[in-house]
């Protein structure tokens, strides 16, 4: 009986902890997306600069 009580617990606990975790990995991930983005951007824009130079 213990034992089926703490499994409970522990897949609840699971449960209300998984979605967290996930949300997080995904805000790193498109924030790290972002970053890249800006950081082409950035290079793109430097290139061109000396191109034009």
């Amino acid at each position: 009986m213990q034992i089926s009580v703490l499994r409970a617990a522990v897949s609840i606990s699971e449960l209300l902890f998984f979605p967290q975790v996930v949300t997080e990995v995904i805000c790193t991930l498109s924030f790290s997306l972002f970053l890249c983005c800006l950081i082409r951007l950035q290079f793109s824009n430097v290139i061109s600069d000396f191109t034009y130079l």
